[in-house]
């Protein structure tokens, strides 16, 4: 490894020395002139092949920094390149390069390969100076590293740590298209580039993106039809290509048998900065056995499948798997059973009047092949996966249908690209056992939608790591123990299971770990979440409410790089919420729209959905939630999902432990019939995201309104009447309203309204103080109240909106002989509640209301109460002036004057909102109603002023509260304490 050196000039100390002569007169020499030794000249050698199939006496160039080195390649297209080179030269940030072009019929093909920084070469290199493939798969020139090059942007990437991150970030399913692309173009006469053009000019032009540049290439060579898709014929083409490909040992790297044994990881393409939700995990033995946990339910728990292992020549893995079986159910027409099973298989269930069903499907993997494609960073490689499953019909399950034979088989063979964590690379996380509060998915007792009781699933669970080796639930009952040996945590649950956590990634706080999970002979392998909760950093509430053009997006799938995350994802991954401060909410989401002329779906639009009327709260400082219900008429299907924040990233990513209940009333009698997990507890991440980045998309969706989603559906909460006190105030309109008043006419009015959980209720009414006895029920999913007063018409109250002042809901109150159906009281709510339509706009509040108006206090002037009253000019001397009032029972009462202490009783009774006390002593000359208006509330116990109106000519409450407040008359006041104590 050499760089720049020092060169060191050493002059002999006769040389500094000055000659004498024999003579006097002898005059001094000039020292002699010592040349410096010549620079020294290093040699490093790049040695590889120029492949897709051999690019015989290729040009192979090697760009470094500026500097540009050559040499031939050999008929077999391997080459030997030296770089010479002296101090000063080259830098150890110049980026290296490979070119290999064709010649004579060759001349087309044009590849290239980053290999990374001259420095980084020079490591690699070693003590004798030459890369070559055993070093570096890059010294490779092929279809694949020249696929890897055009889509990390080629010459852009100039860092090591840039390549790297460009390289793991690859689809591997594009890398493997465009090099089965690149392969056609250079080897088959049917795919041809401009004569002067190459393969990378061509992919390679400034004017567009690679992506550009494929679809252009593939329209000027009619490869694709009129609405842009691939041709059959070009599809086909490109299959071989790939298959060729991925089986070319020249141009893919062998796997070994040391990097294999153990536990090996197969997952998709993973997000920069995320990790691993899901994926394979396959145990390799030394014996040949292995393994393989490849689960299709994420909550089921299923054995692992059994396999034997074995490497090619070329160091491609072969799995042949064991007997194994899963069975799902599939609704199948006869055409699509007649392409996949045979016309004969269709023809023979037509015969027998096969009806349009649900039949069962036995899917079983009968083998894999696992090629190592390109290595993509220090711990995965990626890799071409072709699997071969068999699909049996089991018709002996179908009803109606009787099948003579071996039951319709067929086999499918699957091509797909993923990333391969070898099992040199599995290594846990933990140093030290990782104690405290843990979301940790393991052997769960539930009840999923389905089930008529609980069943074993696999879930996360919100538990304690205790320092003494116990496991507790949040409420600290024990689940069993815990032990922590060689980096790996192994729970031992009460009911007999075990399951080994090894955290093998981590970004920040949320880890990917391998789970074994045993009990008894069943062995089940899975990669999933994990995650410690800290509550200290929970900022998941500052993040709820959003503004358009933010919402709050979940992420289950953003670590998925086909999936993008919040920085940039996808148009199709967008979901989320959208919560406002009111507590409503809608559901957020991307749609594409299909274009007729193109035959192809394009990002349309964001929608909003609250077709189930939703709301949201918080539950606790770290417990959310949001339901809904449909009422479908007959049925009503509710639903609530709820999120327990585990902690918040740095990023601001919030982890939270998530599950949701579905809930369907079948016979619409508001009692469940059928409840359980739609969504079973797991991690979920929730971020926002700005729909403006999808600046077509997002535009469309403002011009339609589609984020804009339906009004909320404003419900009651029932809650807030079993065994309450609900206050209907209204304003009592002259002449419309049928129950109407003429003494409470043009007033607020509040009717205290008793709802019993019984189903039955009281109305204290403010006018007349009447009582009123009624039976109630919600209805349409909570959205009217129903009222049946004895003797008359059903009522109804449809739900408003909740106010935000107060806490109290407007509402629309019909009352029409012609109205005797809920959905016809909601009707006239929606078509503005007229009272012409006998609707009447009222307000229900669920604590005592302020009204605008003084009122005697319902506590204090009640049943069992007493109440003292002292006249205005507060006399002393012993006279009528002081009052005892005691409140004896409903409508009767005893008044006592304190000076001689006569007693007598009295009628009683509340009207016009409790403003007005109307009250008839049972003295002698009292032949007229007496009215007490209520006053202002003053500084005193209970001290409440009033006005006494006792004059025969005043006929009504209404009357004399006109006479009060318009002469302003204070005669009194009410206090709680005895005046003459």
């Amino acid at each position: 490894m050499h760089f720049l050196k020092t060169g060191i000039v050493a002059l002999s100390l006769s040389a500094l020395l000055t000659a004498c002569g024999g003579g006097s007169d002898s005059n001094p020499t000039e020292p002699p002139v010592v040349e410096p030794p010549p620079p020294t000249t290093y040699t490093l050698t790049i040695a590889g092949i120029a492949t897709d199939a051999p690019i015989a006496n290729a040009a192979i160039t090697a760009i470094v920094g500026e500097q540009s080195y050559t040499t031939t390649a050999a008929a077999d297209g391997t080459y030997s390149l030296d770089i010479e080179y002296q101090d000063g030269d080259l830098n150890p940030n110049d980026w290296v390069m490979l070119n290999a072009k064709g010649e004579g019929s060759q001349a087309h093909i044009e590849l290239a390969s980053n290999i990374g920084t001259f420095g980084l070469v020079n490591e690699l290199a070693g003590d004798n100076a030459t890369l070559d493939a055993e070093a570096s798969h890059r010294t490779k020139i092929t279809q694949v590293s020249t696929a890897s090059y055009l889509l990390t942007a080629g010459s852009e990437v100039a860092t090591d740590e840039a390549l790297a991150e460009a390289e793991a970030a690859l689809d591997g399913d594009q890398l493997l298209e465009l090099s089965g692309l690149i392969k056609l173009i250079a080897d088959d006469p049917d795919f041809s580039v401009p004569v002067g053009e190459t393969i990378l000019s061509t992919l390679n032009k400034d004017s567009g993106s690679v992506s550009d540049n494929i679809q252009s290439y593939l329209e000027e060579n009619d490869l694709v039809d009129e609405n842009g898709a691939p041709t059959e014929a070009f599809e086909e083409a490109l299959a071989q290509a790939i298959e060729d490909t991925v089986t070319d040992p020249a141009v893919t790297q062998g796997f070994s048998a040391e990097e294999l044994i153990g536990t090996n990881v197969n997952t998709v393409n993973i997000t920069t900065g995320w990790v691993a939700l899901n994926g394979d995990v396959l145990h390799l033995n030394e014996d040949g056995t292995a393994s393989v946990g490849a689960h299709g339910s994420y909550n089921s728990i299923t054995n692992d499948i059994g396999a034997q292992w074995q490497l090619d020549e070329a160091g491609t893995l072969q799995l042949l798997y064991e007997a194994n079986g899963a069975v799902y159910y599939q609704l199948m027409s006869i055409g699509v059973i007649a392409d996949q099973w045979g016309e004969d298989v269709a023809q023979q269930l037509l015969d027998q009047d096969y009806q349009f069903q649900p039949i069962p499907v036995i899917r079983q993997l009968l083998s894999t092949r696992v090629a190592k494609i390109v290595g993509s960073g220090s711990d995965s490689a990626k890799v071409s996966l072709k699997t071969v499953s068999s699909y049996t019909l089991d018709l002996s399950e179908v009803s109606g249908i009787e099948w003579v034979g071996d039951l319709p088989t067929y086999e499918q063979t699957d091509t797909y690209a993923q990333l391969w964590h070898p099992a040199v690379n599995i290594n846990s996380l933990w140093q030290e056992a990782p104690v405290g509060q843990w979301a940790l998915p393991m052997p769960v007792m539930l009840e999923g939608l389905d089930d008529t009781e609980a069943q074993q699933y696999f879930a996360h669970v919100q538990i304690t790591l205790e320092e003494n080796g116990n496991i507790t639930d949040p409420e600290g009952v024990p689940l069993g123990a815990w032990d922590f040996t060689d980096g790996s945590l192994v729970l031992s649950t009460n009911d007999g299971w075990t399951v080994n956590y090894q955290a093998i990634a981590q970004s920040e706080g949320l880890y990917s770990a391998v789970l074994t999970t045993q009990k008894g002979t069943l062995k089940q392998s899975s990669i999933n979440w994990i995650a410690q909760f800290d509550p200290e950093r929970n900022t998941l509430e500052q993040d709820l409410i959003q503004e358009i053009p933010y919402i709050l997006g979940t992420w289950i799938n953003g670590w998925m790089a086909s999936s993008g995350n919040p920085d940039k994802p996808t148009f199709n991954s967008i979901w989320g919420y959208s919560l406002s401060a009111d507590g409503s909410m809608a559901r957020v989401s991307a749609y594409e729209e299909y274009d007729e002329s193109t035959d192809a779906y394009y990002d349309s639009h964001f929608g909003a959905e609250n077709d189930y009327g939703w709301t949201w709260q918080q539950e606790a400082e770290d417990e959310f939630s949001y339901q809904g219900s449909l009422d479908y008429g007959d049925m009503v299907l509710s639903r609530k999902r709820n999120w327990t924040v585990i902690a918040t990233m740095e990023d601001g990513r919030h982890l939270v432990l998530e599950r949701s209940i579905l809930t369907y009333d079948f016979i619409n009698d508001a009692i469940s019939d059928q409840s359980g997990y739609f969504v079973f507890p797991r991690i979920n991440v929730l971020s926002p995201v700005d729909l403006s980045q999808f600046t077509e998309a997002y535009q469309r969706s403002l011009d339609m309104g589609t984020l804009v989603g339906p009004a909320p559906v404003n419900k009651f909460d029932p809650d807030r009447f079993n065994n309450k006190t609900v206050y209907d105030v209204y304003f009592e309109e002259p002449s419309i309203d049928q129950g109407h008043v003429e003494q409470c006419e043009n007033m607020t009015l509040a009717n205290a309204m008793q709802f019993n959980a019984d189903g039955t209720g009281s109305s204290i009414e403010a006018c007349d103080g009447k009582l009123y006895d009624f039976d109630w029920a919600l209805e349409q999913d909570n959205r009217v109240l129903m009222l049946d007063f004895s003797g008359t018409h059903l009522q109804f109250v449809v739900a408003g909106e909740m106010m935000t002042d107060v806490d109290a809901r407007t509402a629309c109150w019909v009352d029409s002989e012609d109205i005797s159906t809920a959905e016809a009281a909601i009707a006239v709510a929606e078509a503005g509640c007229d009272p012409e339509q006998s609707g009447f706009p009222t307000d229900f509040y669920f604590e005592q209301p302020e009204l605008p108006y003084n009122r005697f206090d319902e506590s204090t002037f009640a049943v069992g109460q007493t109440v003292y009253a002292v006249d205005a000019q507060g006399q002393t001397d012993c006279g009528e002036e002081q009052l005892k009032f005691e409140f004896t029972e409903e409508g009767i009462g005893t008044i006592t004057v304190l000076c001689g202490n006569e007693s007598f009783s009295f009628d009683w009774q509340m009207v016009i909102g409790r403003q007005v006390m109307v009250f008839n002593p049972e003295v002698s000359g009292a032949d007229n109603d007496q009215y007490i208006v209520a006053g202002e509330l003053t500084d005193n116990d209970g001290g409440q002023q009033y006005c006494w109106i006792d004059d025969s000519e005043v006929i009504s409450a209404r009357q004399a509260l006109d006479i009060c407040r318009s002469e302003g008359s204070v005669d009194g006041e009410f206090g709680l304490s005895d005046p003459s104590q």
